[in-house]
């Protein structure tokens, strides 16, 4: 979409005052306001608070339970040359066991491992490192590297080439262009090493061929999950912005899918739609136009936690509050939906799909078969399973801001830090 240079201008000036950690007194002494529109959606306090206030003494409602068990069905994976219609589903549920003397033989093959990530600046690559590397350790598999493309798509096919050089048994990977990367992932697998591929595919790679396996999150159960909730918050009415990746990638563009036909099938709903190329300034950027040149917004979809940490960027310098879906629950975006911004997240569990991960290659290393695409299941967060998911997905205790920012959300006494 586009606006005119003067409110871009705006955009950007808060943006900077922001940044250099000026007052939003510099833009006007903007005050964030509580979100207005049809059935806005404000916390249900009288609910909530018996519910936080049972969970801060230690003790998961049934109700709570209930939703965190309540999960989408596990969705399809993407396409791929031998299956055209996207790749089968299985759970990694009970998938992987391993005898004392799996353990051993794997031990004694004093095996390597590196990992070649698209990105290491957030929560979820970096769970998913932790998990990997501690699993392998279990099965004496040493990793022998790690590296960050820093969502480069060049910088990444250098890095593979450069663990290639190290000859590990074993390489995951998390592709940043599965269009533009298959020829060299193709000579993952061409030089003797194992592929495991963590949310996508590179064109023309073969499941058991060229790759192991691919280990997802259910994007598409994530984003509706998360879309929905925002959805019948606002009671199908109103108007929402959605904030979608302006480029294919497997998983976002799934998610951004979902989030489509939720609120494509909302007739009293209107909606904006934005796209970004970059996570950060882009989204920013975007987020800001369309805040400013629809006052009456009252909710936006984003795709991670991240772009949903750029929207509430834009609000606070605009004086606005929305509310917002999206994907990945981090310790910011945690926070930032104990602090009332985020109205749902559906969340990947990035910890044990790396467990998942370093099981599928162990599985492969002593011969066993390994299912073409694995999947784990959405983790359903709001304010009520709030706290049990952060230690669920985040594998730690919630942090004291967090905490504070939600006794103070539900009015609990004490709730301010």
């Amino acid at each position: 979409m586009t606006w005119k240079p003067l409110v871009r201008r705006l955009a950007v000036a808060c943006a900077l005052v922001l940044v250099a950690g000026v007052g939003l007194g510099a833009c006007g002494a903007l005050n964030v306001s509580a979100p207005t529109g049809p059935a806005a959606a404000n916390p249900d306090v009288a609910r909530l608070r018996p519910i936080i206030e049972a969970e801060l003494a230690g003790r998961t409602p049934p109700a709570v339970t209930a939703e965190l068990e309540s999960v989408p069905p596990l969705g399809i994976g993407q396409a791929t040359v031998d299956y055209p219609a996207g790749l089968p589903p299985t759970s990694v549920s009970n998938l992987f066991s391993f005898t004392p003397d799996d353990i051993a033989k794997l031990k004694a093959g004093h095996h390597t491992a590196g990992i070649a990530m698209h990105l290491m600046n957030d929560a979820w690559p970096q769970l998913q490192v932790q998990a990997i590397t501690s699993e392998l350790g279990r099965f004496g598999i040493n990793v022998v590297a790690t590296t960050d493309a820093n969502f480069n798509a060049s910088k990444q096919v250098d890095n593979l080439g450069t663990l290639i050089a190290r000859h590990p048994d074993v390489i995951f990977s998390d592709p940043v262009d599965p269009t533009t990367e298959g020829a060299a992932y193709r000579q993952v697998t061409a030089s003797g090493i194992r592929l495991v591929l963590l949310d996508g595919v590179p064109n023309g790679l073969r499941a058991g061929k060229d790759f192991v396996t691919v280990v997802s999150a259910n994007n598409h159960g994530d984003a509706e999950f998360a879309t929905q909730r925002m959805v019948d918050a606002l009671q199908g009415k109103g108007q929402v912005g959605q904030l979608n990746v302006g480029y294919y990638f497997f998983v976002v563009t799934t998610r951004d899918q979902a989030a489509s036909a939720i609120l494509g099938n909302q007739p009293a709903m209107s909606i904006v739609s934005g796209s970004f190329s970059e996570p950060s300034q882009a989204a920013y950027n975007e987020a800001s136009g369309m805040l400013l040149a629809h006052p009456d917004m009252q909710g936006m979809w984003a795709a991670w936690d991240t772009v949903a940490a750029q929207v509430v960027a834009a609000e606070r310098s605009q004086g606005r509050k929305i509310y917002l879906a999206t994907s990945d629950l981090g310790v910011n975006s945690g926070l930032l939906m104990a602090e009332g911004y985020i109205q749902a997240i559906g969340a990947q569990q990035p910890y044990a799909q790396g467990i998942a991960e370093a099981d599928a290659a162990a599985y492969s290393l002593l011969g066993k078969r390994v299912p073409p695409y694995l999947e784990l299941p959405t983790v359903p967060v709001t304010l009520e399973t709030l706290l049990p998911a952060y230690r669920l997905v985040l594998h730690r205790e919630p942090p004291a801001q967090l905490v504070a920012a939600l006794k103070q959300t539900v009015g609990i006494s004490g709730g301010s830090s």
